[in-house]
């Protein structure tokens, strides 16, 4: 698979095809557990992918051969919005955290692995600048990825939205000393 791809970091000139690869990731992927009209106010109202995201420089994106952003996904210590509703179990002996963000697989290429190649980058990077807990909200459509490289699941938490609806999303943490 390594032939095949190309691991870099993003830059604020792959913001637009990121953004189509969220709202397509997150549609296509997540129908199978959420009613459209959820996903498409949760693309409008949740921390999402961001040019200050993509600027802080620990986004990475995944290209095929013809040079196609097939994956994305990153990390950050800003605090995301959703934080201030849904507070994350604190250990006395955390150093420095920080969360997983936006992490993406195109779904022409879902299933081959390239998540897991994203997460492990992620991993690397935040453990070389010092991070030694990673956390996130999974949806329903990656939770077990989350789980089968190592995050444990904190609790449930239901997200209101803009409709009235509710999304249910997955808090889980990983400790990457």
């Amino acid at each position: 698979m390594q032939s095949e791809w190309a691991c870099r970091t993003a830059t604020s000139k792959d913001y637009p095809e990121l953004a189509r690869l969220e709202t397509t990731a997150f549609t296509q992927l997540g129908v199978k557990y959420y009613p459209l009209i959820d996903i498409q106010v949760a693309l409008g109202s949740l921390d999402g992918l961001s040019l200050p995201l993509i600027e802080e420089g620990h986004y990475f994106v995944l290209t095929n051969k013809p040079g196609k952003i097939i994956a994305s996904g990153g990390w950050s210590q800003a605090k995301p919005s959703y934080e201030s509703h849904y507070s994350f179990s604190v250990d006395l002996e955390v150093q420095r955290e920080a969360s997983v963000r936006c992490v993406y697989v195109d779904p022409e290429f879902s299933g081959q692995g390239y998540a897991k190649i994203i997460m492990q980058k992620v991993e690397e990077n935040a453990k070389l600048l010092g991070i030694s807990r990673l956390k996130l909200l999974s949806s329903k459509t990656a939770f077990y990825l989350y789980r089968s490289v190592g995050f444990i699941e904190e609790k449930d938490c239901d997200i209101q939205l803009s409709n009235g609806n509710s999304i249910t999303l997955h808090q889980m943490h990983k400790w990457i000393f």
